[in-house]
C-alpha cells in the first residue's frame, strides 16, 4: 500500500527542514567564530608620540558607561522588558555627539574610563566610536579591550541585533608601563555562550617618582542577576589582583560599571529620589579587606532601568558605577554628574584622590 503525501504536508515538512538546517548552520557558524579571549592579553597603547606629563599626587578620574550611544533617554531595550532593539540613526548621532561634547569638558581628567564603546556593530550603524572619541581626546594615551564580539546575535527573532563588537577603553594623561586585559571566568555553557559577552578588566600600571606604581583597574562586571555565581567569581579575580598590588606597596584605584550596588547604599536614605532601588545582587560586607574604601556619591543615581524610555520620577533608577581605592589612597571628593540619562542609560562618576 503506497502512501501519497499531500501537498500541504510536503510544504510543511520542507519548511520545517529548512528551519532546522538554517538553525544548525547558524549554530555551526557561531561556534566557529566564537570569541574566546585568552586569560591575559597585552594591550596596545595608542598616542605614544605624546609628550609625557609630570605625575601629580592628586588624581582625578572619571568613569562612564556610554551605552554604545544607543541607550539615551528616548530608548528602552528589549532585553530588559522594553521593545526597542536599536535607536534611529538620528538618535544614535545625537547620543554620540552628546557623549563627545561631555567628554571634551573634562579637561581636569587624569584618567577617563569608558565602557560599552562600539567599534563595528549593527546596533550603532557600524560607526567606530573608539575612533570618534579618541579624536576628541587626542591629548590622552589610550588602550582598548574587547568585551563583546559576536558575528551575529540572533535575538530578538523579529529584528536580530546582528553583528556586535564592543568593549572598554582607558584614557590617561600618562603612558602606562604595561596594559593588560584579564578575562573574567565564564560559566555559560554552549550554546548559550555563543552570543554572550566575554567580559574582562584592564590593568594599567604607571611608575611614580617615589619608586612605587599606581595601578588603575578598569572593570565592567556582568549584568546583575539573581544567581550570584558569576558575580562572585568575577569579584574574586579582581579583588585578588587589587589586594596583591597593595601588598606590594602600590597604589590602587579601581573604577567602572560594577553592575551591583555598593556596600552601604540604602535607597531609603535618599527619599527625594523616586523609584530608587538596589540591584538584584549587591557588593557584600567584608568582601574587600578592612580600610579599603568604596567611594560613591549616591545623591544622584548612575543608572536607570531600560524597560521604558526614561521618565524622571517614573523610571526605576539605581547606583552601580563607583570606585574602590586602596588604604594608601585618600578620597578628596566624589561626584555623580547628573546628565539625566540624555545620552546613555548611565550617568558619569568623578573621583579626586591623593596618593599618600
Amino acid at each position: 500500500m503506497s502512501f501519497i503525501m499531500s501537498k500541504p504536508l510536503r510544504i510543511t515538512l520542507v519548511t520545517i527542514g529548512f528551519i532546522i538546517i538554517c538553525f544548525a548552520s547558524l549554530l555551526l557558524y557561531l561556534t566557529f567564530t566564537e570569541y574566546k579571549p585568552a586569560d591575559k592579553i597585552a594591550l596596545k597603547t595608542y598616542n605614544t608620540e605624546l609628550e609625557e606629563k609630570v605625575y601629580s599626587d592628586t588624581i582625578t578620574c572619571y568613569s562612564w558607561n556610554i551605552g554604545y550611544a544607543g541607550l539615551g533617554r528616548e530608548m528602552d531595550f528589549f532585553y530588559e522588558g522594553g521593545e526597542m532593539v536599536k535607536p534611529t540613526l538620528d538618535l544614535c548621532h545625537k547620543y554620540m555627539d552628546g557623549v563627545t561634547k561631555t567628554l571634551e569638558t573634562w579637561s581636569d581628567a587624569d584618567f577617563i574610563l569608558l565602557q560599552e564603546i562600539d567599534i563595528d556593530s549593527k546596533r550603532s550603524y557600524f560607526n567606530n566610536q573608539l575612533d570618534i572619541i579618541s579624536s576628541k581626546l587626542n591629548d590622552y594615551y589610550y588602550n582598548y579591550a574587547t568585551n563583546y564580539n559576536v558575528q551575529f546575535v540572533p535575538l530578538p527573532v523579529y529584528s536580530p541585533m546582528g553583528k556586535v563588537s564592543a568593549g572598554l577603553a582607558t584614557f590617561a594623561k600618562y603612558i602606562p608601563d604595561s596594559s593588560i586585559r584579564y578575562a573574567f571566568p565564564q560559566i555559560q555553557p554552549w550554546p548559550n555562550s555563543l552570543a554572550m559577552l566575554k567580559k574582562g578588566f584592564i590593568e594599567n600600571r604607571y611608575s611614580l617618582p617615589n619608586g612605587k606604581q599606581l595601578v588603575v583597574f578598569h572593570t565592567h562586571n556582568s549584568f546583575f542577576q539573581k544567581d550570584s555565581t558569576q558575580r562572585y567569581r568575577e569579584l574574586n579575580v579582581l579583588k585578588n589582583k587589587m589586594t596583591l598590588e597593595y601588598k606590594k606597596g602600590n597604589y590602587v584605584i579601581a573604577g567602572g560599571d560594577w553592575n551591583q550596588t555598593p556596600l552601604g547604599f540604602e535607597p531609603k536614605d535618599y527619599p527625594n529620589i523616586q523609584n530608587y532601588v538596589k540591584t538584584a545582587v549587591n557588593l557584600c560586607d567584608g568582601y574587600f579587606p578592612r580600610k579599603w574604601k568604596i567611594v560613591y556619591d549616591a545623591k544622584t543615581p548612575t543608572t536607570r532601568f531600560n524597560d521604558m524610555p526614561y521618565k524622571k520620577g517614573k523610571s526605576k533608577v539605581s547606583y552601580i558605577d563607583y570606585f574602590i581605592i586602596s588604604p594608601n589612597v585618600k578620597n578628596i571628593d566624589c561626584k555623580t554628574i547628573d546628565l539625566e540619562f540624555k545620552y546613555s542609560d548611565h550617568n558619569p562618576v568623578k573621583i579626586t584622590a591623593i596618593l599618600q
